[in-house]
């Protein structure tokens, strides 16, 4: 799904591997909803500026129509901030890919390469079933799924999870 970056002083997370989910990034994982993260981030303190991607990014060498593995955009950063992102990892119940709170290069100082985590936001558990996804995913491959009009199934809530490896 469409991912969501964020610049950032250090105390600020989007997110944190061995910490509960925030209800955005539950929202992003589960849903591919990156609407709430925007809405809580935008204007809040030590955050600089806040980008909704607006396309989904497809895994490294694959085009999928107009969705390509790389996406360019412009961010604001004040000196010292840090870069988060996160975006659906498609087709799992709670799976996101991401960085957290990576350090900025220094102005003039060329470009750095940041490879995305793929991460389990411990909202669901990992059924992978179709009934459990959101609707698209039963038509994407490798093998299509009978669909399921009422997609995202929520029996399968697991609130007692923390943010971990995919």
């Amino acid at each position: 799904s469409p991912p969501v970056a964020v610049t950032h002083r250090k105390a600020v997370r989007l997110f944190e591997k061995g910490t509960a989910a925030s209800a955005a990034i539950e929202a992003i994982a589960e849903d591919g909803d990156q609407s709430l993260a925007v809405g809580t981030l935008t204007g809040a303190a030590k955050v600089t500026d806040v980008v909704d991607l607006g396309a989904p990014l497809t895994p490294a060498g694959v085009e999928i129509g107009d969705f390509t593995d790389t996406i360019t955009f412009d961010i604001n950063a004040r000196r010292g901030d840090r870069l988060s992102l996160a975006g659906m990892l498609i087709c799992t119940n709670d799976g996101f890919i991401g960085i957290d709170s990576v350090k900025l290069p220094k102005a003039g100082n060329g470009t750095v390469t940041h490879y995305l985590g793929a991460y389990d936001a411990g909202t669901e558990r990992n059924t992978e079933l179709s009934e459990d996804i959101v609707d698209p995913c039963s038509l994407l491959g490798p093998v299509e799924l009978n669909g399921d009009p009422n997609g995202n199934n929520n029996d399968g809530i697991d609130t007692s999870g923390v943010v971990r490896h995919h």
